[in-house]
């Protein structure tokens, strides 16, 4: 069983490695295409800014910091404040590629759901563990952006409801 898990966490991580590597091989025409984007197509995303929550203080994943080294954001609701790490740098090339802005917004760990459902938040760029709540209620789990040893399966055929993967049943 420890082996299977290394496997999996190993292809997982490939295919990681695999889909940034494609994401990196743009070309000019791929950045002009981009570029043109009909923002208002993206739901929330109508006035062109990202509005994007995350803690602040889960590094290296995010983090406040008190200047802008490094590529730093600043957090829109600390005046004086930023917010650094790979969350920050995936939001970041996640607006780059579509032409909008970026605003980041630190908030307690237990409001980032709620905010995103409330349309307070266009997104959570966040370390969150994939619960069976979170899989039907948050789309978003479906795009994850670094490998996990979780799988992500869909709707649950009504047979696996009632035995050991009734986890998966809404």
């Amino acid at each position: 069983m420890k082996t299977m898990k290394r496997i999996l966490a190993l292809v997982l991580a490939a295919m990681m490695l695999l889909s940034m590597a494609a994401c990196a091989a743009s070309t000019p025409a791929a950045a002009e295409a981009a570029a043109d984007t009909n923002t208002e197509a993206v739901t929330g995303v109508e006035d062109g800014v990202l509005t994007v929550g995350m803690e602040c203080a889960y590094a290296p994943y995010n983090w406040t910091q008190m200047d802008d080294s490094n590529g730093a954001v600043p957090i829109s609701n600390v005046p004086g404040a930023y917010a650094n790490g790979y969350d920050v740098m995936i939001a970041q090339k996640i607006c780059e590629a579509n032409g909008w802005q970026l605003e980041i917004v630190s908030s307690a760990w237990d409001s980032l759901c709620p905010a995103v459902q409330s349309g307070t938040m266009d997104a959570n760029i966040a370390g969150q563990s994939m619960t069976a709540d979170r899989f039907y209620t948050l789309l978003s789990f479906r795009h994850m952006q670094s490998p996990s040893l979780q799988a992500l399966p869909p709707p649950a055929p009504q047979s696996w409801c009632g035995s050991q993967y009734d986890r998966f049943c809404p």
